[in-house]
């Protein structure tokens, strides 16, 4: 089954897809609920990405810094 876009409907996300296959008016609201908890799902894996990678940034910058004061002080 092809969309508007072109695009297979299988090749859509779950939650994309159920707002698609919502028929009926009452359907709706659960389907965009489903929508936007995906997607603070997914801003919240990126915050906490982000937030791993600078403090490993962090402590290697630190590790280095403790290693080359101790080559110098040798």
């Amino acid at each position: 089954m092809v969309d508007a876009a072109g695009r297979r409907r299988a090749d859509r996300p779950d939650d994309v897809q159920e707002y698609v296959r919502a028929a009926e008016p009452w359907d709706l609201p659960e389907a965009a609920e489903l929508l936007v908890a995906a997607n603070i799902v997914d801003i919240t894996a990126a915050a906490l990405a982000m937030m791993f990678v600078r403090t490993l940034t962090s402590m290697q910058h630190r590790k280095m810094q403790r290693s080359a004061s101790a080559a110098l002080a040798v």
